[in-house]
């Protein structure tokens, strides 16, 4: 059984953050203000014709 201690030792810190900017992205841009994220990846991805990982790897890579 794994302890927190555990989890934390195989955190990464930056993949960690960049789901939590791109989450915070797909809210963002899809003009919603009642708090829910439920969708907002099947949105993005039916957009992106089924590309979605592809469009979201992108995305960051525009950021370096």
């Amino acid at each position: 059984m794994k302890t927190e201690a555990d989890y934390l030792k195989e955190w990464d810190i930056n993949l960690e953050n960049q789901k939590a900017e791109f989450i915070q992205f797909l809210y963002d841009r899809s003009d919603r203000t009642n708090g829910l994220y439920t969708g907002l990846w099947e949105e993005w991805d039916a957009e992106n014709e089924g590309y979605g990982r592809e469009a979201k790897e992108a995305y960051f890579a525009d950021r370096v």
